[in-house]
């Protein structure tokens, strides 16, 4: 009978039975790099490049993992980078999330992959997107509804580009509302 050294283990703090509605128990990630030689990642609930640093210091773990929050921003590891170097953190607006869901588009599709299954595929994504393009969850609705990509991208320009919308940001943690204006961003960095 041979063991196993843990080289890494990724920790995430909530319970099977929680579910991804229950508040993570960093408690344990705590408990895991107190008592393990190996470096600890903590994972759930980190939505925010703040929310990243402060759970790693409060913990102690080597680091995160970001799964649903990274769909939603990808722009956060990189924001996590600027606030650890004392730079002013880039804070992504609609256009930006346009261009985004141009790409994550061309990234999805395959040769042989029908319209419409490449719609549904994206909508998969957009559910986690969505929240951050506005607080009515209007974008989010009209998506939902979509069938074809131009029906998408009608939606994506109205919500994310026409009427000086490609200036506005994104909200970084929809839940909290975290930053919804530029003035916000600026006075907060």
């Amino acid at each position: 009978f041979a063991c196993n050294q843990v080289d890494l283990l990724s920790l995430h703090a909530r319970t099977v039975k929680g579910g991804y509605r229950s508040t993570p128990e960093y408690g344990f990630v705590k408990q895991a790099v107190q008592r393990l030689s190996s470096p600890v990642l903590l994972n759930g609930e980190v939505n925010t490049p703040s929310s990243a640093i402060d759970l790693v210091k409060h913990t102690g773990a080597a680091g995160v993992m970001i799964g649903r929050s990274a769909i939603r921003n990808p722009w956060i590891f990189s924001q996590i980078r600027q606030l650890l170097n004392g730079e002013k953190m880039y804070h992504p607006t609609l256009g930006d999330m346009y261009i985004y869901i141009q790409s994550l588009g061309k990234v999805l599709a395959r040769p042989q992959m029908s319209e419409e299954k490449l719609i549904a595929r994206l909508k998969k994504f957009l559910n986690f997107i969505g929240p951050s393009v506005d607080e009515s969850g209007d974008f989010l609705h009209q998506v939902r509804r979509v069938k074809v990509s131009v029906e998408l991208d009608e939606v994506c320009t109205r919500h994310l580009v026409d009427n000086g919308r490609g200036d506005k940001l994104i909200l970084l943690d929809p839940r909290l509302k975290v930053v919804s204006d530029r003035s916000s961003v600026e006075s907060k960095c």
